[in-house]
């Protein structure tokens, strides 16, 4: 019954699994590689094209992954609003809200966390199949953690009839400014609390939702209805999609809010990058080191109960 009962909840949850829309994914990816200290700017650059290639496996996965969909979001409202009340280590919240609430309500913090120790120990098995393909896992979902409504029930405006204010806030807002945005190099070094990191970045972006559903309330009053949508011609036909008009007026009304969560999540990124290499012993990595089959989907273990991983390390 076990995995019935979760192939119902991948079913239930199929709508939540909104993530950074597949070109921003990749983007966030190549400019988080193109941000590294060496000796990994150089190993990482050499292999940036699998890098943004694979960035949106984690989204394909969940056709056949029951457990996928709750490690793109973590819905706070089920778990009581209050982060402080949450455990950092997953077996901690486990034994606490239990394994399906987890699946169901997600577990995108401590998913992050966990790849973290994936990639980790593939530095140290010198595993360069892995590397790669567990750190564009790991891109992804920290991408993910940088947009506010991954981290609410609300996850699509279908609570407040705003449907469709996800591809709006994470799809159709960065198409204005991928192609110009710079990403500033962080201050690399070492951060024992690298797992607060990790949960700061949820809370911030939890911090947003109201001000994402405020503001795109006030682009509705602003503009006419008959001028809210516009069609498109796509390979697969005419699409109905929000005009450009009212793109531009909810991204100048959120005020940079976009692109700062962007160049946050490359910027965390490359971060836990280093922290990983950093756990591992710091390996020497060859930037001619490369794939067997680079053309390959990931086949990587996602699974918490394949690794053993020191959670509780900070």
């Amino acid at each position: 019954m076990k995995p019935l009962i979760l192939a119902l909840f991948l079913i239930l949850n199929a709508h939540k699994l909104f993530a950074w829309g597949f070109e921003p994914h990749r983007r966030i990816n190549q400019q988080a590689c193109l941000i590294l200290p060496a000796p990994l700017f150089g190993f990482y650059k050499s292999h940036i094209s699998f890098m943004m290639q694979h960035a949106t496996d984690p989204d394909m996965r969940r056709y056949i992954d029951s457990l996928e969909a709750g490690r793109h979001y973590i819905d706070l409202e089920h778990f009581g609003g209050n982060m402080d009340s949450l455990p950092f280590n997953y077996y901690q919240a486990e034994n606490k809200y239990g394994p399906l609430h987890l699946i169901k309500e997600g577990n995108l913090p401590w998913n992050i966390v966990r790849n973290v120790y994936f990639l980790k120990n593939a530095f140290s098995e010198n595993n360069v199949d892995k590397i790669l393909k567990i750190s564009a896992d790991l891109g992804h979902y920290v991408a993910d953690a940088h947009v506010p409504l991954h981290t609410t029930q609300n996850y699509n405006g279908q609570l407040s009839g705003q449907h469709g204010i996800h591809s709006l806030w994470e799809t159709l807002i960065p198409d204005l400014f991928m192609d110009t945005i710079l990403i500033p190099v962080p201050k690399f070094e070492y951060q024992k609390n690298w797992i607060s990191t990790v949960w700061n970045c949820i809370e911030k972006s939890h911090s947003h939702v109201n001000t994402v559903l405020s503001l795109e309330l006030q682009v509705r009053l602003a503009i006419p209805e008959s001028n809210w949508y516009e069609f498109q011609q796509t390979n697969n036909g005419v699409k109905k999609t929000y005009s450009s008009e009212y793109v531009k007026l909810y991204h100048q009304k959120l005020n940079g809010m976009v692109e700062n969560r962007f160049i946050a999540s490359a910027q965390l990124f490359a971060q836990l990058i280093y922290t990983a290499w950093i756990l591992a012993g710091e390996p020497e990595l060859e930037e001619s080191q490369g794939l067997k089959n680079s053309e390959e989907p990931s086949t990587v273990e996602n699974n918490s109960n394949r690794i053993e991983l020191d959670c509780d390390h900070q």
